[in-house]
């Protein structure tokens, strides 16, 4: 894996994140996670927008980003459980 070309993604990432919408976050997590890259920034940037947006994702991101422990979990959570009331 070449460090300095994720580290520019992340960076990338990062200046763009106000841009992004529901499976950009949980896309862009779940492919640093998997790639076992950790970037501390572009996850406060990610939880942070997971936030202020967290009207705007489906149950699938939900849970994509739920199993990710970012810095928004009780968010997430929250919503989820809304979701799943829902339909209890």
């Amino acid at each position: 894996r070449n460090e300095k070309l994720m580290r520019a993604i992340a960076e990338h990432a990062e200046e763009r994140i106000s841009q992004f919408e529901g499976t950009d976050f949980s896309s862009t997590a779940w492919s640093f996670a998997t790639l076992h890259f950790e970037h501390e920034a572009l996850r406060r940037a990610i939880a942070e927008q997971v936030r202020s947006k967290i009207w705007s994702l489906g149950s699938q991101q939900l849970g994509s980003l739920a199993d990710l422990k970012l810095g928004c979990q009780d968010v997430v959570e929250a919503k989820l459980l809304d979701i799943v009331r829902h339909f209890a």
